[in-house]
């Protein structure tokens, strides 16, 4: 915001340092709904949404909220897993928030409320947590890929088809075995357990 100063007569102009915030989709909050609330109370008076998925890098959407930031202004997230999913990603995005002369603040997570990005000893004591976060989105991103494809998720099926379909119907018999049905195709009590939910 632009604000009028008026010095013996000379009209001046600055800027006035602004809170421009940043909401990035994850697998708990995908249309980005609870972030964009918690950036309207934390004052911002820009907020750029990005749909982008997990894996994907920078996206321009990134590129047009850093490009927005001036020296002073502090860039702000919901968490830390909506700015960057890996270390190197967030050293990356912590260059270019340093590189405008900008700040960084978030509104709940393991960080203080505002650091300089050239403060990141607190990061380093704290990479732990951080790694934690991005992995389970990171996780949680692809067991949600995998359910909209109709799989349940983790490792791939192994039996046929047609395997499946005959493990359920020897399933259905009473008195059926669990783990003598599993011998028979090669797998565990609890994959049997696994396949009757496909």
């Amino acid at each position: 915001m632009l604000r009028p100063l008026d010095l013996m007569g000379t009209l001046f102009t600055f800027a006035m340092p602004a809170r421009v915030g940043y909401a990035r989709t994850v697998v708990d909050d995908p249309d980005c709904v609870e972030q964009l609330d918690e950036l309207t109370r934390a004052d911002c008076h820009r907020v750029f949404e990005d749909l982008a998925p997990a894996e994907a890098d920078f996206t321009p959407e990134w590129k047009a909220c850093v490009d927005s930031l001036v020296r002073g202004d502090t860039l702000v997230v919901s968490r830390l897993e909506c700015l960057a999913f890996t270390l190197d990603q967030l050293a990356e995005a912590f260059r270019e928030l340093d590189a405008r002369g900008a700040r960084l603040s978030v509104c709940r997570g393991e960080l203080p409320a505002a650091i300089a990005m050239t403060d990141l000893g607190d990061l380093v004591h704290r990479r732990a947590v951080f790694e934690r976060g991005g992995r389970r989105e990171l996780i949680n991103a692809g067991l949600a890929a995998a359910r909209s494809k109709g799989r349940v998720g983790g490792r791939r099926y192994k039996l046929s088809t047609e395997q499946v379909s005959e493990l359920k119907t020897l399933m259905k018999n009473p008195g059926a075995d669990p783990v003598a049905i599993g011998r028979q195709f090669g797998i565990s009590k609890a994959s049997v357990y696994n396949y009757l939910k496909v």
